[in-house]
């Protein structure tokens, strides 16, 4: 119980710094707040944030956080349990970042307020990282607060850099 207070403390703090270049906020894993469906576009800006973070310098992700900081909780994805939504998450990784990726990013949930609030620490990856959608490759890299795609010279100068 202490545990689950102390966490909820951390979390808050967090948040509470705002987004920045090492932490972003997106409001859920698979719905669209707007419509409340299903949405593969929504998880992918989550891979696409991912991706970025593990090609430059590492970050945080809290999914289930408006970007003006409210605690919106994972609630309206509607995962029957969180271990659902915590498997739902490691497949997504798995098909479209690859496995061997996985040692680089760690998550957990956290009840916060009756909410529950997903947080996903990327490291720097060794290696760089593609975004895979149907046949398509895609890369990301973080520019500040943002999320940037790279391609032609941009990418090729960007990881002959980075991953030397």
């Amino acid at each position: 119980r202490k545990y689950l207070e102390m966490s909820s403390e951390k979390i808050k703090a967090i948040v509470s710094n705002g987004e920045g270049p090492k932490l972003e906020f997106k409001s859920s894993l698979r719905t669209n707040l707007h419509t409340s469906t299903f949405d593969k576009s929504i998880e992918f800006s989550v891979l696409k944030t991912i991706v970025a973070y593990l090609n430059t310098d590492g970050g945080t992700l809290m999914v289930g956080v408006s970007d003006n900081g409210e605690i919106l909780g994972l609630e309206k994805d509607a995962f029957p349990s969180n271990d659902k939504l915590k498997l739902h998450l490691s497949n997504m990784i798995k098909e479209h970042i690859g496995t061997q990726f996985k040692p680089f990013i760690d998550y957990e949930l956290f009840a916060l307020d009756d909410k529950h609030v997903l947080k996903i620490d990327c490291l720097p990856s060794t290696k760089r990282v593609f975004l895979k959608q149907n046949s398509e490759e895609e890369f990301y890299i973080r520019n500040g607060p943002a999320t940037a795609k790279l391609s032609g010279n941009a990418l090729i100068d960007y990881v002959s850099h980075r991953f030397k």
